[in-house]
């Protein structure tokens, strides 16, 4: 008789959990939605915090890709850039180093 009221009980603990899950995902609460982006930062903006790159960048390592995170970071630093004769040396090195057909880091 135990082992079928617990698995009554078990059962309506379930409809129960299901019910509120439902419940919160057509109803969220204000503080979901208005504290979203700081639960679930983008990669750029985890990438602007060094300890957070450092780490990326050691993954990358690890993967054989830290051409791309160095890429990335290249074209990031390229869009601060203000004169056209820094812009155009830059685009140059960032073609030569990453683009070409025959850069050495090549993405």
């Amino acid at each position: 008789i135990d082992i079928v009221l617990n698995q009554k009980r078990h059962k309506k603990d379930i409809q129960h959990l299901m019910a509120q899950r439902i419940k919160d995902e057509t109803y969220p609460s204000k503080l979901s939605w208005q504290t979203d982006d700081k639960l679930h930062p983008t990669l750029e903006k985890l990438l602007r915090d060094k300890k957070y790159l450092a780490a990326f960048r050691a993954f990358l390592q690890s993967e054989f890709s830290e051409e791309n995170i160095e890429f990335w970071l290249a074209c990031e630093d390229f869009k601060l850039t203000a004169s056209p004769d820094e812009l155009r040396w830059k685009a140059e090195e960032i073609y030569q180093e990453f683009i070409q057909p025959s850069a050495c880091r090549e993405v």
